[in-house]
């Protein structure tokens, strides 16, 4: 027997069912938080692609032999600032111990314009002379252009080893996240490209990132819980390589300081194997949206699990239709 509303009942449940409803959809867009979006600071370790000013700090500015950058191997701010940004952090130099030149070992190539610097070091000694145990910290890996342009590797067993020893060791010290980019086609810098290094220097990349994928996939098998993100810088670069324009870029083939460029924010590279700040800047959001997931709402996670609900039922109703009614 149905309910038979008095007056002013019925006006009085719809304003409380609107009430509520509303309560509910608010609910239902807020985002659930994303996973690592809080970290206490960087750690970085690595070559010119992330230095601060370090290679210029010790060779007295003398390199790199420009200073739009403020010692930077670029025109402004390199990604792990912009990175240190997006995250509300900054980046000092006393946690980011990267170095221009540094390959995955113990060169640099600046030692061979300063034999016997003590500043002037590969990633090995940056990692074995900064210990940092901080299980709340980004600790941040990358390098190994060096070890194929300048170091004479053509083995990427070799690099990839020394990254696999120097991940080891930061989970070692309690890093629980680590962010270790894989490289960019060499060949497409501005330096091997249209060249006879061009080939072999993609190549090389390529082996270089397969290696480290699989190294970095078994470091994740013994240590589930440590999160370490290879960060495919290879494919968004080549994707900016590919499409230029839709990343706002005129040219990614020459370096804008070797050119004398009057517009550097229209380069993808700033001399003939470094990004402008610009570039930097793509990279940097690129690792943010690889460390801080796009949050979800709930409304969109149960519009998910609703979709994918309706979609077994209509899958199993084609299933009963398809077995003449009678369940498989």
């Amino acid at each position: 027997m149905g309910h038979t509303y008095r007056y002013g009942e019925k006006g009085l449940v719809m304003k409380l069912a609107l009430t509520i409803g509303a309560a509910l959809l608010g609910l239902c867009l807020a985002p659930i938080p994303a996973l690592g979006a809080a970290f206490s600071q960087l750690i970085v370790y690595g070559d010119s692609w992330s230095d601060l000013g370090r290679a210029s700090a010790a060779t007295g500015g003398l390199f790199p032999p420009y200073n739009e950058g403020g010692g930077r191997l670029s025109n402004g701010p390199v990604w792990v600032e912009y990175l240190a940004t997006r995250l509300g952090l900054t980046v000092a130099p006393d946690t980011n111990f990267a170095v221009g030149g540094a390959g995955t070992g113990t060169f640099n190539l600046g030692q061979s314009f300063l034999p016997g610097s003590t500043e002037l070091i590969g990633v090995a000694t940056q990692v074995a002379n900064n210990p940092v145990s901080d299980p709340d910290a980004l600790y941040i890996l990358w390098a190994g252009a060096n070890d194929y342009g300048f170091a004479g590797i053509t083995d990427p067993a070799i690099p990839v080893a020394n990254l696999t020893a120097h991940l080891t060791t930061l989970i070692s010290r309690g890093a629980q996240t680590i962010l270790a980019p894989n490289l960019p086609n060499l060949g497409a810098l501005p330096a091997a490209l249209g060249t006879p290094l061009e080939t072999p220097a993609n190549l090389l990349t390529q082996g270089h990132n397969l290696g480290l994928s699989a190294s970095v996939a078994a470091l994740q098998s013994n240590f589930p819980g440590v999160k370490i993100e290879v960060l495919d810088v290879n494919s968004f670069i080549g994707d900016i390589t590919v499409n230029p324009g839709a990343f706002g870029f005129a040219n990614v083939s020459e370096g804008c300081w070797l050119v004398g460029c009057a517009a550097p924010e229209t380069y993808f590279y700033w001399d003939n194997s470094h990004f402008t700040t610009r570039g930097h800047q793509l990279i940097g959001d690129f690792a943010y949206q690889a460390v801080v997931p796009e949050p979800l709402t709930i409304l969109g996670s149960l519009t998910a699990v609703g979709f994918g609900a309706a979609y077994k039922r209509r899958r199993n109703r084609g299933n009963l239709l398809a077995n003449g009614g009678r369940r498989a």
